[in-house]
């Protein structure tokens, strides 16, 4: 799911501009990335970077 959302903040900027739609800030992007740290597998460890 993460590799999904991963795609799409750095695919959909066109996608939402032809939809009339205006693209995430790439600061909102990187704050959530950012928090996928926090999502972790049962070894502790982040389940993607």
């Amino acid at each position: 799911m993460l590799a999904f959302f991963d795609w799409a903040y750095k695919n959909g900027d066109a996608a939402a501009l032809q939809l009339d739609y205006l693209p995430m800030p790439a600061a909102v992007k990187d704050l959530v990335r950012k928090s996928w740290n926090k999502v972790v597998g049962p070894d502790g460890k982040p389940v993607y970077r």
